[in-house]
């Protein structure tokens, strides 16, 4: 029976962990939704059919909606990304000091979960980060996500064996 409970805790742990990922995505894209990309404009739909050589007009039409999704992505998906990731990185914190207190006031299954829901924000905003075509920013990322990833770890798996050595 214990087993059986065993395995029901960590099925919960991660499910918790999921969801709490999944609510944090789905939140800031209900409350921050990323921009519109330009839309091409009708006559290049026309270019489907493959028989058909495209126009002057045709060609130039394609050359400014390209330079339009250029820009799009540069002045606006890049900075997005950026932000959702500070978000994410944010909430990522938030989450794993969540976790940790949560464990303090041995509510473990429910901390487990959390701490798997931060971990996973983590790893959305490192993503993210990514997705920002922002060097710095992603080393920056990068750098507080490992930070975390090694305190979270020392303090959850390392220090509580050091304090039952003593």
């Amino acid at each position: 029976m214990h087993e059986e409970n065993k395995f029901l805790q960590f099925i919960y742990t991660f499910f918790l962990g999921i969801t709490i990922a999944l609510f944090i995505g789905i939140g800031i894209n209900t409350f921050y939704p990323q921009p519109d990309m330009p839309q091409p404009p009708e006559t290049l739909n026309s270019l489907n059919n493959l028989n058909k050589q495209p126009t002057e007009q045709q060609i130039a039409l394609q050359n400014s909606y390209d330079i339009s999704v250029q820009d799009f992505n540069k002045n606006k998906m890049n900075p997005y990304n950026r932000n959702v990731s500070i978000i994410t990185l944010a909430t990522a914190i938030i989450l794993v000091a969540l976790s940790m207190l949560l464990e303090h006031k041995n509510i473990k299954v429910i901390a487990d979960g959390v701490m798997v829901g931060g971990l996973l924000t983590l790893l959305y905003s490192v993503g993210r980060g990514v997705a920002s075509q922002d060097n710095q920013y992603m080393f920056g990322a990068v750098a507080v996500g490992l930070a975390l990833v090694l305190y979270l770890g020392y303090h959850r798996f390392v220090a509580p064996y050091k304090a039952h050595a003593k």
